[in-house]
């Protein structure tokens, strides 16, 4: 069986004493229960957004219409409505010695979904704590935008790093490091988070690597070249110089 005791449970931001914590994509999963009411989740919102787009386009793309013909027998509207039934897609003209009428039904024009949609998928992107898509998918959101949105998005972000971080370093890496036989106070074993830098290379030190046989003579001219510094081939120095008559 498993030790309890090498079990290591954390969980971020439990609410009600709950086990699992708050996950970065609860607040887009979680349905909202309000006044007898359940809301759905921001996602499955988007989601039947999503699958009902393409109804809603094939319902208006094409505008519905009434034919009317005044006084016309109940066989010739029938003749009518099959010769209506094969009118191409892209329309066709017909001529009858008849009075005819087309009314045409138009869209209220206060069905407005744009600003339903916009504020839905705005959601969803605070949600994933993150503004980069919208740098990709709205028009005038400009890098500078998405570098401040940024900003602010890592401030809730580090403090749950910082947790993470706290949690490893004490109940992960120290019993390890003790089980190894070593000090983890002295081996300060830390998680870094993003990517490490990287210390800028100077002269010096490729010269330091050279005098220490770490690198070849013709591999610090390369460092060097890639530098900027102009070299001339072996052959070249203190070759004399042939003038042309």
């Amino acid at each position: 069986m498993l030790d309890p005791g090498r079990i290591i449970h954390f969980c971020w931001n439990p609410v009600n004493g709950e086990p699992f914590g708050t996950g970065a994509l609860r607040v887009l999963l979680e349905r909202m229960s309000f006044d007898g009411e359940t809301r759905i989740s921001f996602l499955e919102m988007k989601a039947r957004i999503e699958n009902v787009m393409p109804d809603v386009f094939e319902k208006y793309v094409g505008p519905e219409a009434v034919y009317i013909f005044e006084g016309a027998s109940e066989e010739k509207v029938a003749e009518y409505q099959q010769l209506i039934k094969t009118m191409p897609k892209a329309g066709a003209r017909w001529v009858y010695n008849k009075s005819a009428d087309v009314k045409t039904v138009q869209i209220d024009p206060r069905m407005r979904f744009a600003y339903i949609v916009e504020h839905v998928v705005n959601q969803v992107y605070l949600g994933r704590q993150t503004p980069l898509p919208k740098l990709f998918t709205t028009p005038g959101f400009t890098e500078a935008s998405a570098r401040a949105a940024l900003e602010t998005a890592e401030r809730k972000v580090m403090p749950l790093q910082r947790f993470i971080k706290r949690i490893c370093e004490r109940d992960i890496f120290w019993p390890v490091i003790q089980q190894a036989g070593l000090d983890p106070e002295k081996a300060d074993c830390r998680l870094i988070w993003g990517t490490p830098e990287v210390p800028e290379l100077l002269v010096s030190d490729q010269l330091k690597a050279f005098e220490l046989s770490v690198i070849r003579r013709d591999e610090l001219r390369k460092m060097l070249v890639k530098q900027g510094w102009e070299l001339w081939k072996p052959e070249e120095v203190g070759a004399p110089s042939v003038e042309k008559k």
